[in-house]
């Protein structure tokens, strides 16, 4: 488990300090606008929907993986009844609402939103 959590770090480390423009990367308002036609009723069958989809089940999956404290690696608590759907719906919402962030990488972009809407209870 640990070597995962290692793994999916690096890979996180590497594509942020990759040096090229974040557009090229997958800026929040890139993805946002690819995860909006994911959400349509009828969604299209696409490259970009099929990275949405791609990056929001990583991210999803990444969600549930606690470190030797039990903490959420990612810094979020996911509810249990969350669908990665649901956390799409988190991101672009976050995206709309702040347009300052969409030239951002949208995975930093899409932890800060999960962040805002799944906080972790603090144990008194």
């Amino acid at each position: 488990m640990t070597k995962l959590i290692a793994g999916a770090l690096l890979v996180l480390l590497a594509l942020v300090s990759v040096p090229t423009p974040a557009h090229a990367l997958g800026s929040a308002q890139e993805v946002a606008d690819n995860c909006r036609d994911l959400l349509r009723p009828d969604p299209p069958q696409s490259f970009d929907v099929g990275l949405c989809v791609g990056s929001f089940t990583t991210l999803y999956a990444l969600s549930g993986v606690v470190d030797q404290h039990k903490a959420p690696i990612l810094g979020f608590c996911r509810p249990p009844n969350t669908q990665y759907l649901d956390m799409v719906r988190v991101f672009v919402r976050h995206v709309e609402s702040h347009p300052q962030a969409g030239q951002a990488f949208y995975a930093i972009e899409a932890v800060n939103a999960f962040v805002n809407a799944y906080p972790c209870k603090r144990k008194s």
